[in-house]
């Protein structure tokens, strides 16, 4: 093979009896060629499912009991956000840390590339480029989808040693999001936003269909001790929805620190026994549905 006649490797003589691809068409193959190996190497970092009903979750991989000892990091913020929600990151690091299934590490684990979770609408703000190709032409309200980005090797050699200082079989990464979740139908006339396990809240009639609802959300990922991820999803705290006007005009109204004080003290689950605050149900349902759905 000589460079003269070749590109890329992509001109291949099999002793004296394949012709040479003309160079000309190397060129046309060498987008191709380029594309697919920026296919392979995205699914080798990260992958992205769609959701059916809730609860939200993607169950990667089964085999380990429920009972197996586990560790959960701490909550962890976008940097963005993290003085505007540190209070409530501190509320639900507490709580985590009372926790009878887990043990909460002191420290987050530090490494070249942290591991993510995006658990929302497939055409939300923040959604992964690809999952613009879920929802089919029949779906009224775009699907929810699951993109896990897989960590580093710094972060993953990181995490295994704390899995073994701590004699954990499995390790639980928790982080809070602010991202957007599609509307559905309720009844023939009205719509809801389904949140989470066993959570849905009522939409004002007057909503525009094609705009998302804005939610606060507690996300996770969970890995065996070795580094391999076995089960992702979320959990919806509170949904904001804007008025219909503000909707129409494109301009979105996020949660307010009004709204974000309510969260931490007052918003609460009336339909259950007690009525816990949502944020503790959130995560409550989070541990279950991370540590049990892979055993």
């Amino acid at each position: 093979m000589t460079a003269k006649n070749h590109c890329l490797g992509l001109h291949v003589r099999v002793g004296q009896y394949l012709p040479l691809v003309p160079l000309s068409l190397c060129w046309v193959l060498l987008p191709l060629f380029v594309a697919s190996c920026a296919a392979i190497d995205e699914a080798s970092v990260a992958r992205t499912d769609r959701l059916p009903a809730a609860p939200f979750y993607k169950t990667y991989r089964r085999g380990i009991g429920d009972a197996e000892p586990a560790v959960v990091l701490p909550l962890r913020v976008e940097p963005a956000m993290a003085r505007r929600f540190e209070p409530l990151q501190q509320a639900i690091n507490a709580y985590l840390s009372h926790q009878p299934c887990c043990y909460l590490m002191d420290e987050a684990i530090a490494g070249d590339k942290a591991p993510w979770v995006y658990v929302g609408s497939s055409e939300g703000e923040t959604a992964p480029f690809e999952a613009q190709d879920f929802r089919e032409d029949y779906e009224k309200y775009p699907p929810m989808i699951v993109h896990f980005a897989r960590p580093g090797p710094e972060w993953k050699m990181a995490m295994q040693a704390a899995a073994s200082r701590a004699g954990a079989t499995r390790v639980v990464v928790t982080q809070l999001d602010f991202v957007q979740y599609p509307k559905s139908d309720k009844g023939y006339f009205g719509k809801k936003v389904v949140l989470g396990t066993h959570h849905e809240e009522r939409v004002r009639v007057l909503s525009a269909i094609d705009k998302p609802i804005e939610v606060l959300q507690l996300s996770g990922v969970v890995f065996d001790a070795g580094g391999v991820e076995l089960c992702a999803g979320a959990e919806g705290i509170i949904g904001s929805d804007s008025p219909f006007w503000v909707q129409v005009l494109e301009a979105g109204k996020d949660i307010d620190d009004e709204q974000l004080d309510r969260v931490l003290h007052s918003e609460r689950r009336e339909d259950m026994p007690g009525a816990p605050l949502n944020w503790q149900v959130a995560a409550d349902q989070l541990l279950w549905n991370l540590l049990h759905r892979c055993s």
